[in-house]
């Protein structure tokens, strides 16, 4: 191989490498010590260099770290890789094929080119904390102090500003070239990336002895571009997803199609736009599958989740009908049904979504049995009408109790108070609440998942203890018809129960996998059914006396009292 052909690399270390990598592999064995020093000097550098990073990477806490992950591990894989390629440099000595060399030399060019752009990558993300609302703005702040301090170099700040100027540049170009000139948004677009280039285009003369003033006035003048940019695009966006829907995503789609019927697009945009959107509406019409197999108390979930799976199925179809004229197998009288279809269904799926978020704003709220209006959990009384609200007991706040689940309910002729919080559903949501701030490891919150899972699977084995007897035989027909009405009771309590079981265990068990599998979504729909479930049980509280005075009967006994509701 000719030397033309030999990588570049960013740094003269690494470049020497390679030459000596080529000089061997071309025949020039007498190098191949020189080379072998040159790797040794290289791997002690490398990996002081690794350990002074990671080691200050660990420093940070852990919120810092989940932050800059992908910077982190980005940075980390090119420092692996060199290492891989030194390695097989010395492997050549035992065995002399000139590929392992070329390909360690051009490893090492990979490495030595990424490492710096990963480098820059990672601290532009550090220097984009700041109290300005564009991180840009923030990494030429904290940037241009250093630069002024001597904290950084002026190429440092040159390769910064001549980076984005690159990058607007470009974006300027692409508007200039657009068949939308006259659009609404374009021309205050195409002004206000003019604006930032030339602010950029200033910024790459600073130096260290550049006054502060003359930093914070070119600095403002490119916010200000951002923010007219960013006007601008809003301008554009707001034209192209206006629509008779209320889904952008679907107002694109429908515009586009009535620019492909008149023959102002190519029918491949409309495609892809369309795919995109199946992909997203099946994977909703998956999550709504699992919520509607599922168990609900809830009048307003019970209804309108069914609804909005059948309009998101027919969403989908629609969709397929689009794509299909797309691909040139369908009719436009066909599509154009498909449009209306996909309108109408549009407008269904999200009224049944606005009904569900107003449902779901009252998850976890305490309801006032007197007005209804919900409220935080740690309220003693109504924000709306200042009347005592339900209390959990066995808390700091409330006093200590016999059980994890009995709560204050009032005045004995008060018994219309539900949306409780107890005590054990306060533990299950404080380390909901501490995993997601960061505040918990992962390890221990799966942990006391696991705890309240092996709880719940035990109280659903006791349940089969739990029977209502038959009525006496030698009963009056009047003690009949008590009994009776106790025994119904009972059994509609005992259901109950068992409904409420199962949702706490589901709704545990989608908090655990969500939390091992990072997905906040789901970690949020096991808060529901974990609060949904824990209500049921908070119910058969109410009637809990009298199951117990039916259980066991046949005795004429009542066992100790085991608080069927503690499992939650």
């Amino acid at each position: 191989m000719s030397q033309a052909t030999r990588p570049v690399a960013a740094s003269p270390e690494s470049q020497q490498l390679i030459d000596l990598c080529f000089d061997v592999a071309e025949g020039k064995l007498d190098a191949y010590p020189q080379l072998e020093n040159a790797v040794s000097t290289r791997q002690d550098q490398l990996t002081k260099a690794s350990d002074d990073f990671f080691a200050s990477v660990e420093s940070q806490s852990a919120e810092f770290q989940k932050k800059y992950k992908l910077e982190v591990d980005l940075i980390g894989k090119y420092f692996e890789s060199y290492d891989s390629a030194l390695e097989q440099i010395l492997k050549f000595k035992a065995d002399p094929k000139k590929e392992l060399l070329e390909e360690s030399a051009h490893m090492l060019a990979f490495c030595s080119n990424g490492m710096p752009a990963a480098m820059s990558s990672y601290e532009q993300r550090l220097l984009s904390d700041g109290p300005h609302r564009y991180p840009l703005i923030n990494v030429f702040i904290n940037l241009g102090k250093a630069l002024r301090d001597k904290r950084t170099s002026v190429e440092a700040w040159v390769g910064t500003c001549k980076q984005y100027d690159v990058f607007y540049t470009e974006a300027l170009r692409e508007v200039n070239a657009s068949k939308k000139q006259d659009a609404a948004g374009v021309p205050e677009r195409r002004k206000a990336l003019e604006n930032i280039v030339k602010a950029l285009q200033e910024m790459q003369k600073f130096t260290p002895t550049t006054s502060g003033a003359k930093f914070e006035e070119i600095i403002q003048e490119l916010a200000d571009g951002h923010r007219d940019l960013d006007e601008a695009v809003a301008a554009y966006n707001r034209e192209i997803t206006n629509g008779p829907t209320g889904a952008p995503a679907i107002n694109i789609i429908l515009n586009t199609a009535e620019g492909v019927l008149a023959k102002q697009f190519q029918p491949r945009l409309l495609r892809d736009l369309c795919t995109a959107q199946i992909e997203q509406t099946q994977q909703g019409i998956k999550e709504m599958q699992a919520v509607v197999k599922a168990p609900h108390e809830s009048t307003v979930i019970q209804e309108e989740t069914p609804k909005a799976l059948e309009a998101m199925e027919g969403i989908e179809e629609a969709l397929l009908a689009i794509v299909a004229y797309c691909d040139a197998q369908g009719s436009e009288e066909e599509v154009r049904a498909a449009l209306r279809d996909l309108q109408e269904l549009t407008k269904e799926m999200l009224d049944s979504k606005s009904s569900l978020d107003t449902h779901a704003e009252n998850y976890g709220k305490v309801l006032c049995p007197h007005c209804q209006a919900p409220n935080a959990p740690n309220l003693k009384s109504c924000v709306k009408c200042n009347r005592m609200l339900p209390q959990m007991t066995g808390s700091d706040v409330y006093g200590q109790g016999a059980s994890s689940f009995q709560a204050l309910e009032g005045d004995a002729a008060d018994s219309s108070r539900d949306g409780v919080v107890t005590t054990t559903m306060k533990e299950v949501f404080d380390a909901n609440e501490a995993f997601l701030t960061d505040k918990m490891a992962l390890e221990d919150f799966l942990a006391v998942m696991d705890d309240y899972l092996e709880k719940t699977e035990d109280a659903k084995k006791n349940l089969s203890k739990y029977h209502a007897p038959p009525v006496p035989p030698e009963a009056t027909e009047e003690e009949r018809a008590k009994a009776q009405e106790f025994i119904d009771l009972c059994a509609e309590a005992l259901e109950l129960l068992g409904q409420g079981v199962e949702e706490c265990e589901y709704g545990l068990q989608c908090m655990r996998d969500g939390a091992a599998d990072d997905d906040r979504d789901k970690m949020t729909e096991g808060q529901r059914f974990f609060y949904e479930g824990s209500q049921k049980m908070w119910q058969v509280r109410r009637v809990d006396e009298a199951l117990q005075k039916y259980i066991h009967a046949d005795d004429g006994s009542v066992p100790e009292q085991e608080d069927s509701t503690d499992l939650a």
